[in-house]
């Protein structure tokens, strides 16, 4: 080999060289970047498991909640039965599509059994109530 072709040959190892490095800076900010986007990944699993908790406490609490206002329902329905007055209003609404305002206690026949659970333990203790102060 001649002193002029190793010359010649000196550029192409220094750009192999420079590759090498280049591809070396390469690899570190792709691990880099692979390391930081595992770090948001974890972070944002976590976070969606957190919400997935929450939705599902949420649903618990709106079921839970659901349960408590067909129970008041039920419960205003017999109350209103008892006292033969419009379960809707009470009386309290001249537009109301059940009564038009006039659904006050006594306004339809009272359930008498319902009138016995509710009405008449409350009767029965005013009753004696007021005998007891005689």
């Amino acid at each position: 080999m001649s002193r002029k072709s190793l010359n010649s040959n000196v550029p192409i190892v220094e750009k192999s060289h420079a590759r090498i490095q280049a591809s070396e800076k390469d690899r570190k900010e792709q691990a880099e970047v692979i390391r930081r986007l595992t770090i948001q990944n974890v972070k944002m699993l976590k976070q969606v498991a957190a919400l997935k908790e929450q939705a599902t406490s949420e649903k618990n609490k709106s079921a839970q909640q659901q349960i408590e206002i067909d129970l008041m329902k039920h419960r205003n329905t017999n109350l209103s039965e008892a006292l033969g007055s419009c379960h809707i209003c009470w009386g309290d609404d001249n537009e109301c599509p059940n009564c038009k305002g006039k659904g006050i206690a006594g306004w339809q026949a009272v359930n008498k059994r319902y009138f016995n659970i509710y009405i008449l333990p409350c009767l029965e203790v005013m009753y004696e109530f007021n005998n007891s102060k005689k």
